[in-house]
This record gives structure tokens, C-alpha cells and sequence, in this order.
């Protein structure tokens, strides 16, 4: 179980948090982002709400691999390591969305206002 007054352990289960939170946001943004066949995305839902439980497992079991030993050092560094990577990939990806959606209007609108002054009589 975990011992809430050691602040290492403060700092796993807040990690563990994070990678939830952030496993949690992935399927609800970014995986409808992208197009994809149903059975991937359901694919990839379930293998980021999966990794979700397991994280939420080890927030809120105390899995701390052993006490004090090297793997529990191991894990508390790839914990955070990995909140957050999880958290910028997720924010990365909704601003390469956001600039190629940027993109796409902009040339959308390019391309309309050139139709638009070919077909106008005087080429206005």
C-alpha cells in the first residue's frame, strides 16, 4: 500500500495520475483526429484506456516495486518520463492539427477567390 506521507510515493501516484489523465485524453482527442479504419480505433481505445487501468491500478494500489530497491527508482523515473511525453504528444498533436486545419481553410479560401475573380466578367 502506499505510504501517502513519503513524498516519493506523493510523487509516483501523482505520476501514475498523470499518465492516466493523459491515457484518458488520447482516444477522446487525438484517435478521432485521425482517420483511421473502426477496428484500429477501437483498437487504440482500448489499448489507452487499458494502459489507463493498469496506471490508476498503481496510483491506487501502492504498486511500488519492491520499496526502495533500483526498480522502484526505475519505474518512479519512467512514470514521469512517460506523464510527460504522454502530455506532449497530446498537445503537439492538437497543434500540427490545429496548424493543418490552419492550412487547409487557407488554401480552401485561396482557391475559392481565384475561382471567383475567373469567373467575375471584369477578372476582379
Amino acid at each position: 500500500m502506499t505510504d501517502l506521507r513519503d513524498p516519493w510515493c506523493q510523487l509516483s501516484l501523482l505520476a501514475n495520475l498523470g499518465i492516466v489523465a493523459g491515457y484518458l485524453v488520447v482516444p477522446m482527442t487525438a484517435l478521432r483526429l485521425v482517420p483511421m479504419r473502426f477496428r484500429t480505433r477501437i483498437a487504440g481505445v482500448v489499448f489507452f484506456v487499458t494502459c489507463a487501468v493498469t496506471h490508476a491500478f498503481m496510483a491506487f494500489a501502492g504498486e511500488n516495486h519492491g520499496g526502495r530497491g533500483p526498480v522502484f527508482w526505475l519505474m518512479l523515473v519512467n512514470h514521469l518520463v512517460q506523464a510527460g511525453a504522454v502530455w506532449l504528444f497530446v498537445l503537439g498533436l492538437a497543434a500540427e492539427v490545429r496548424t493543418a486545419v490552419a492550412v487547409r481553410k487557407q488554401r480552401w479560401r485561396t482557391s475559392s477567390a481565384e475561382v471567383t475573380r475567373d469567373q467575375h466578367p471584369d477578372g476582379e
